[in-house]
C-alpha cells in the first residue's frame, strides 16, 4: 500500500495491469482519515455537510464531491479533478495549473466495528461507466468483520456475541 500513499496500510485489489501499470484496482485503507478531518457524516448538519464539500473541492483536489447513502451509512463520495489550480506563492490567487494522467473515485466512510476507510477505484487511462458500477455496487456490498484476538476476545466490535464479558 505504501507505494500509493507513503506509510499507510490497507490493501490493493489489482483487476488489471500491464506489467507495473495498474489499469484497474481498488485501494482499501482502514484508517485513511481522522475524524477531525472527517466527522461522522451521520451527526452532521445541513451547514458542516455544505462546508466539508466545499473544502474537498476546494482544497482537497476534487471536481465532484457528495455525500452517498450506503445501506445503514453515510460515505463521502469524490472524484478526483484532472486539473487542479495551485498558488505557489500564498497570495490566495491560482499561478499554475497541475494536470494529472487519470482520476480517481475515493469514497471515505466509518466502519461499523471502528476505523476510517478509504475505498478507491484506480481506472487508467480514464474512469469507465463500467468501472464505476462495479465500484458502487462493490462499496455497497462492503462488510467490515470484527478481528478477534490470540486471547479469544473480538477487537472492534461493538454488541456481538464473542466481544470480551465483563466478569
Amino acid at each position: 500500500m505504501s507505494m500509493f500513499y507513503e506509510g499507510e496500510k490497507g490493501d490493493v485489489i489489482i483487476f488489471e495491469n500491464d506489467g507495473y501499470a495498474l489499469k484497474k484496482a481498488w485501494l482499501v485503507v482502514p484508517d485513511a482519515y481522522s475524524d477531525k478531518d472527517i466527522p461522522d457524516l451521520r451527526k452532521l448538519t445541513e451547514a458542516q455537510t455544505k462546508e466539508l464539500i466545499k473544502r474537498f473541492t476546494e482544497k482537497g483536489g476534487c471536481e465532484f464531491v457528495r455525500i452517498a447513502e450506503m445501506n445503514d451509512n453515510r460515505g463521502l463520495y469524490t472524484v478526483t479533478a484532472k486539473e487542479i489550480e495551485i498558488d505557489t506563492d500564498g497570495d490566495g490567487k491560482p499561478d499554475t495549473t497541475a494536470k494529472s494522467d487519470n482520476q480517481m473515485v475515493k469514497t471515505y466512510f466509518k466502519g461499523e466495528y471502528g476505523g476510517n476507510f478509504m475505498v478507491g477505484l484506480i481506472n487508467n487511462p480514464d474512469l469507465t461507466r463500467e468501472s464505476v458500477a462495479e465500484y458502487e455496487a462493490g462499496l455497497l456490498s462492503f462488510q467490515q468483520w470484527p478481528t478477534t484476538a490470540a486471547n479469544g476476545s473480538t477487537q472492534n466490535a461493538k454488541n456481538t456475541k464473542n466481544s470480551k464479558k465483563k466478569k
